[in-house]
């Protein structure tokens, strides 16, 4: 069986229409699948105009309101969700979500999209979002989600989309896309919950990471100021200045050039897309700054978000102008506990007090000679080293669980290909 599937896999992907398939605006699927519009078997509804609901409007107990931070692979995020009172929810009652509505991201990421469960039923949708909801009984909400998560799916949204800064679509271009299914309720139902048990795993896994994540940020703020300590260790801690600890550099790149452009996130350095290794031309590239492993790229920006890390990458990268680069003094501090320090609560507030507030609450400027100035209590380099190795171990942990996780996403993405396509068809009892 297992190579017969692989045979037809092949085949398809040389373009070949096996016997019992055929060719279709979807690509190759079984002969008896259906493809429509989704105009066809669904209704396609915009959020409420922004004239319509102001921030000003939200309340701290009500009705939630799911916007587009809220719209994640495995459902919605319940995460920081905006409310509305019960006058303001009656008063936009045409925009009430049912369960089984999909809900898609109407502005920049346009192929993001949640099912709304049980737990959602009578929330409100954003008009940054835009609803669909199955009016046929002959499709289930639940395998028309899964069909929308699919890449190919995602990849054609992400290619009818309009808008030269910014991508977005509107309810006649969602109208307008095409999805295939089997012919019957039962059997789209039976994939659907082959899919859902990947998605318990998925859940339960990274529900793990966060619990390791959590378990990680107290213990960090026990071993970062002192609170809690190794027993061999009775040294008082030394005060000294952070300028103390690093030197702020420019390395320039020259015309010729040609290096991967890295970009500071919250969650750390990152390549300037997941999809590619991008390379700047050379014409381009003239006043980036070059980084190697082990020195530090600052953001003056966004410090609310902590947007600052060490490069990881064993390569040397590019990095904006506009972000700060600095040597270690290694010599003076452990690299792994350095890493950890600079990213803990403790220093974030260092950031806070040492910027200006700009145009947005959200956006500070840095006053880095303040920065460099200011004091703080760390231990000598033996215990550093300590605390550095133990958070090493942790570190490892998580990368281990972050792998595994990812395996799970990779082995769920080759199943919904197959099942989503009709390479592989379910058994039906």
């Amino acid at each position: 069986m297992k190579q017969e599937i692989k045979e037809r896999v092949e085949r398809i992907q040389k373009g070949e229409v096996p016997e019992g398939y055929k060719e279709t605006k979807v690509g190759i699927i079984p002969d008896d699948w259906e493809v429509k519009k989704l105009a066809e078997v669904a209704d396609v509804k915009t959020g409420p105009f922004g004239s319509a609901l102001h921030e000003k409007d939200y309340v701290k107990d009500g009705t939630p309101i799911i916007t587009v931070e809220h719209l994640g692979e495995q459902g919605v995020v319940h995460d920081n969700l905006p409310m509305v009172s019960d006058f303001d929810r009656n008063r936009l009652k045409s925009y009430v979500l049912k369960t089984g509505d999909i809900v898609f991201s109407r502005v920049g990421s346009v192929d993001r999209n949640s099912l709304i469960k049980e737990k959602e039923n009578g929330w409100l949708f954003s008009g940054r979002l835009l609803r669909i909801r199955v009016t046929t009984a002959n499709i289930s909400p639940s395998y028309l989600s899964y069909h929308f998560h699919q890449e190919i799916t995602k990849q054609k949204i992400r290619s009818v989309a309009v808008g030269q800064t910014m991508a977005s679509l509107n309810t006649q271009i969602l109208k307008d896309i095409h999805v295939s299914f089997p012919p019957t309720r039962p059997e789209q139902q039976k994939i659907t919950e082959i899919l859902s048990t990947w998605n318990k795993a998925i859940g339960l896994k990274e529900k793990l990471i966060e619990e390791k994540k959590e378990f990680k940020r107290g213990l960090m703020q026990k071993l970062l100021t002192g609170e809690m300590r190794f027993p061999e260790f009775t040294d008082e801690w030394d005060e000294v200045k952070i300028g103390y600890l690093i030197v702020e550099f420019s390395d320039f790149t020259a015309k010729n050039n040609q290096h991967e452009i890295l970009s500071v996130t919250k969650d750390g350095i990152c390549l300037q897309s997941d999809h590619f290794k991008k390379q700047i031309a050379s014409s381009d590239n003239i006043g980036y700054k070059i980084i190697n492993k082990g020195e530090l790229v600052f953001s003056t920006m966004n410090l609310w978000m902590g947007s600052l890390d060490i490069l990881k990458y064993p390569n040397i990268g590019l990095v904006s102008p506009a972000y700060k680069t600095f040597k270690i003094n290694y010599d003076k501090v452990d690299g792994a506990f350095f890493e950890e320090l600079i990213k803990s609560s403790k220093m974030l507030w260092f950031y806070k007090i040492n910027s200006e507030q700009g145009a947005s609450i959200v956006r500070r400027n840095l006053d880095l000679q303040g920065l460099l100035s200011t004091k703080i209590q760390i231990p000598k380099t033996n215990e550093q080293m300590k605390i550095g190795q133990f958070i090493q171990e942790i570190n490892l942990e998580l990368n281990n669980l972050k792998q595994s996780l990812e395996n799970l996403k990779e082995q769920k993405r080759g199943l919904m290909q197959l099942l989503l396509t009709g390479i592989v068809r379910v058994e039906m009892n």
